[in-house]
């Protein structure tokens, strides 16, 4: 069994008082893990653009290349859309329209943002505040140790009340909040 580490973060305790370990604090921790890499070959002197994110879809390495070819590779932050079939969204809890709305619904119009909307029926790339579908690339410069971005779940203390945010909505929250300059041309998740 996991043991709460020595300073309690990301356990909250049960109506049976016992305690329990906090998934989004858990998964964001696992996500931190994996982004040390990076950091270490800083060190060495090798540093990237952005990193890519796969997750439990099948994908082809045309649909990859092209994917982070979206705006001749300019945005900090984009996602593939998940579709279960057709029209029909997947995975949206870290999904945010334009204007900061979760999807209206999971069959089209799908954004309750007209300029989300209108970019999905004209078929370009689709504004949206946050993403996490898929596949999603992340501009690699706010993770470096300079800048201190990380992954993380809402405060314990927030739990009790049954208040959670997917890690991967708060990183974009996050990364607007550095304030970062935009890419060249714009683009991407803002």
């Amino acid at each position: 069994m996991t043991r709460p580490p020595a300073d309690g973060q990301g356990w909250v305790k049960t109506e049976e008082a016992k305690l329990r370990l906090r998934r989004i604090p858990f998964l964001a921790n696992l996500r931190n893990k994996v982004l040390e890499p990076l950091q270490d070959q800083q060190k060495r002197g090798v540093t990237y653009d952005h990193i890519l994110f796969l997750e439990d879809v099948l994908f082809h390495a045309n649909d990859v290349q092209a994917f982070i070819s979206t705006n001749q590779g300019n945005y900090v932050a984009a996602c593939a859309v998940d579709v279960s079939k057709t029209p029909i969204l997947y995975d949206t809890f870290a999904l945010r329209d334009s204007d900061g709305h979760a999807p209206l619904m999971l069959r089209w119009p799908w954004f309750r943002s007209k300029t989300s909307r209108e970019a999905a029926l004209r078929g370009v790339p689709i504004p949206v505040q946050s993403c996490w579908n898929g596949m999603v690339a992340i501009r690699t410069e706010p993770f470096y140790p300079k800048n201190g971005q990380h992954f993380r779940g809402l405060p314990d203390s927030l739990a009790s009340y049954h208040l959670e945010e997917s890690k991967c909505c708060l990183i974009h929250a996050d990364n607007a909040a550095m304030a970062l300059p935009a890419p060249k041309n714009g683009g991407g998740v803002r």
